[in-house]
């Protein structure tokens, strides 16, 4: 398998009495196995998934992107996503705490 499956879900914040609060978003992720990336893998996944939420009718993407993973920075930047705030230490991977960078695409 050269990449995990793509996964998107819709997101709603509920506030305390499980009202809808008005904040929604969609998030989608892949990851492409480090043997095959530089092929234009991403890139086309990333365009793949852009489209798919646009013939959905999506309003926003988000991704999520730890902190080192310049790749996936750059690969995001390029598909139009803007950083929009970093989460401080809420990511762990091999022990250590990252940062976690929001990125956002609005799409109508």
């Amino acid at each position: 398998m050269i990449v995990r499956p793509v996964h998107v879900h819709e997101t709603t914040h509920r506030n305390q009495a499980g009202r809808d609060g008005g904040f929604g978003g969609h998030h989608g992720w892949f990851y492409v196995k480090s043997e095959f990336r530089g092929q234009g893998i991403g890139r086309q996944l990333k365009t793949a998934l852009i489209e798919e939420a646009r013939r959905l009718r999506f309003h926003s993407l988000i991704a999520r992107v730890a902190e080192g993973s310049h790749e996936s920075l750059h690969l995001n930047e390029r598909a139009g996503f803007a950083h929009v705030n970093t989460l401080k230490e809420v990511g762990r991977k091999f022990g250590r705490l990252l940062d976690v960078h929001i990125m956002q695409k609005i799409l109508e």
